[in-house]
């Protein structure tokens, strides 16, 4: 089928190491970006572009509603006054995370998104070290985490008693 592109700002917020990556709209809807595109475009984590945007077609789970066929990046695209930078998105999760351990889905509505709009930077802060992360499996069988919590340190994770 063929769809007229809709122009929508997006911001990258995971690349995965096939080369795909995943990018969020300004209103958090989640889009998949094909690896010839991210490459084209020498998308980051973090990047900013105006994208075109058309219906996902390969989309399965319905988690990624849109794919992008285009990425710009354009003096004139919008400045994002709703969204934090990327240094502010983690600064928020820093002391987010001071309360003890949250899901992805809690850090996302912390930074006005979802899970997946925060699991990039999550992803490149737990990279970096900067935070631990837990995945938890309800069954052996699962092939995914049922929830994937965040926190300052690992020993966040457990209560000590040193009393």
């Amino acid at each position: 089928m063929n769809y007229e592109p809709q122009i929508e700002q997006l911001t990258i917020v995971n690349i995965i190491p096939t080369g795909t990556g995943f990018g969020v709209t300004r209103e958090g809807t989640s889009v998949f970006v094909p690896p010839r595109v991210v490459q084209a475009a020498s998308a980051e984590i973090g990047d900013v572009f105006s994208a075109s945007l058309v219906p996902n077609d390969y989309n399965p789970s319905g988690r990624t509603p849109f794919m992008a066929v285009r990425l710009e990046r354009d003096a004139q695209q919008p400045v994002q006054l709703d969204q934090p930078d990327h240094n502010t998105q983690k600064q928020i999760i820093l002391d987010f995370l001071q309360g003890g351990p949250a899901s992805s889905a809690e850090i996302g509505e912390e930074l006005g998104t979802d899970a997946i709009g925060a699991s990039g930077i999550l992803k490149s802060m737990w990279e970096k070290g900067e935070v631990a992360k837990a995945s938890v499996y309800a069954r052996a069988d699962q092939k995914r985490a049922t929830y994937v919590l965040w926190a300052l340190t690992a020993d966040d994770f457990i209560e000590v008693d040193n009393g």
